[in-house]
């Protein structure tokens, strides 16, 4: 029962503090937020006009910038892709072709004369 009293009273001291500190505050504060905002409009104009155009260049920059990294990177990658074919598909295939033309020609040149 104590601590509920103690509670009510913190709790109306706290409000009779807070009331009259919360309405001088909104009477000095709502002309000062007013002037600062029509102080800011200007800068909040110069900024849109300035900064929109540089914004916009900014990204205009990164797409360019993403669009030859992935130029690069497809070029990179298809000169990959046809190495890797080159030696794991094209070189394999050509050794056996050739390795049976000379064992097929050595096996040829000695039937050759076996008919006459």
């Amino acid at each position: 029962m104590w601590s509920l009293f103690k509670l009510v009273v913190g709790g109306v001291f706290a409000l009779t503090l807070l009331v009259p500190v919360g309405i001088v505050l909104a009477v000095l504060g709502l002309p000062v937020l007013l002037v600062v905002a029509l102080l800011a409009v200007p800068i909040v104009v110069l900024l849109a006009i300035v900064g929109l155009p540089l914004l916009l260049m900014i990204v205009a920059g990164v797409a360019l910038v993403t669009l030859v990294a992935v130029a690069l990177s497809l070029v990179l990658g298809l000169a990959v892709v046809a190495l890797k074919v080159a030696f794991f598909v094209v070189l394999p295939i050509a050794l056996v072709v050739w390795l049976a033309r000379r064992f097929m020609a050595e096996r040829d040149a000695d039937r050759a004369y076996d008919w006459a």
